[in-house]
């Protein structure tokens, strides 16, 4: 359950239309925290992505604990987009592997950070499950999607992990049986660990996920007016 959302009102990109919502607004389809999100005014594109293509979501701290478990939740930073996710309860993912290695801050040294990397398909699934969506986010005059599970993933659900090569050996201690799914880049600049990763994955033949039209998303009115 979405807990206090007021503190979102200070945030430009993820600002509610509607605060002080309906929290018993229920459409008996989609899940609690995307009744939420539909109730608190928040818009939704009508996408999902190609089966064939691969999503990412980048994790910034706290991944080789995370790893222990096997579940990748939410995780300790300070930006407005990991404290949005753990107000709204969601967990925003991308098609934009650039956007993965920001959000992960993979590029960096001394960073216990990952891009978690998974088949487009897993999130077309939750989909259909009323379990996921593609949220719109307008900055500028300019709309954004930004895709999210409701769950978080498992290294279960992961077709392969991208690490910093500083991170590579104690990743593979801690996910034995996952050691030969786990790719590895060298901290730099932003720019060349984006390359080295695009190349690294396009070698492993992962590519990255595009949009597709979905008849499927979150959308009040339909519940409204029946």
């Amino acid at each position: 359950m979405i807990a206090d959302i007021s503190p979102l009102l200070d945030y430009f990109l993820y600002r509610p239309q509607h605060p002080n919502f309906d929290r018993d607004f229920s459409s008996g389809e989609w899940v609690q925290a995307i009744d939420h999100l539909m109730a608190a005014g928040y818009n939704f594109k009508t996408e999902k992505f190609n089966e064939e293509g691969f999503l990412f979501r980048g994790v910034s701290t706290g991944f080789l604990e995370a790893l222990k478990s096997q579940e990748f939740g939410f995780f300790s930073n300070t930006s407005e987009t990991n404290l949005a996710e753990q107000i709204l309860q969601i967990y925003f993912i991308t098609h934009d592997l650039s956007d993965a290695i920001t959000a992960s801050s993979l590029y960096k040294k001394d960073q216990d950070s990952a891009v978690l990397i998974f088949k487009a398909s897993a999130f077309n699934q939750a989909l259909e499950q009323r379990k996921a969506a593609v949220m719109e986010v307008g900055d500028m005059g300019v709309i954004f999607r930004y895709p999210f599970l409701t769950e978080p993933l498992t290294l279960d659900n992961l077709d392969c992990i991208l690490v910093n090569d500083e991170n590579v050996e104690q990743t593979k201690q801690l996910a034995p049986d996952f050691s030969d799914k786990i790719l590895s880049v060298t901290t730099g600049v932003h720019h060349q660990v984006l390359a080295d990763a695009k190349d690294l994955l396009l070698a492993h033949s992962i590519t990255p996920a595009m949009p597709e039209a979905s008849d499927i998303f979150p959308h009040i009115q339909q519940y409204k007016t029946k």
